[in-house]
């Protein structure tokens, strides 16, 4: 039977594996890449309809990029099954990535390099009218700086 009560952990898991998708796969340095686009173009939030596959800024937005968002908005359907849930009950669902572009501190035993605070927020409308949010913090470092991504994330559920 599929369940509503599992829709903050999906936002959760969808949340995790995009921030996440770094640490596990040692030649993926995608929120590094992205950090280094948004220092580079001075647009800190991306956006992602997850529902639709619309991203913006189209300036933040590579071909790369978008290659990958719509692996997950792809994937986004089978996550929801595999947590005993049902597509029926979303009416909407939504990813913000935001960089804290202002702050940066230096990166533990990186010398000169410096990492930035990101949010990752995710939230899922039900058909009740219910939103369900995730948030995940961490830090991170561009890619180019440190050829790699070391990005440590926290986790915290809201809805």
């Amino acid at each position: 039977m599929a369940r509503y009560k599992v829709l903050p952990s999906i936002a959760h898991n969808f949340g995790q594996s995009f921030v996440g998708a770094s640490k596990e796969r040692a030649d993926d340095h995608l929120l590094g890449r992205l950090l280094s686009d948004a220092r580079r173009t001075r647009q800190a939030t991306l956006r992602l309809d997850i529902l639709t596959g619309e991203a913006t800024p189209a300036t933040l937005v590579s071909r790369s990029l978008a290659r990958i968002l719509e692996r997950y908005v792809s994937d986004f359907p089978d996550l929801v099954a595999g947590s005993h849930s049902d597509m029926q009950f979303i009416r909407g669902a939504r990813m913000e990535l935001t960089f804290d572009l202002a702050t940066e501190r230096p990166v533990e035993g990186g010398g000169s390099q410096r990492e930035s605070p990101f949010l990752c927020r995710v939230a899922i409308d039900d058909d009740r009218g219910k939103t369900w949010i995730a948030e995940l913090r961490g830090w991170c470092a561009p890619e180019a700086e440190r050829g790699g991504l070391l990005a440590r994330a926290t986790g915290r559920l809201t809805g």
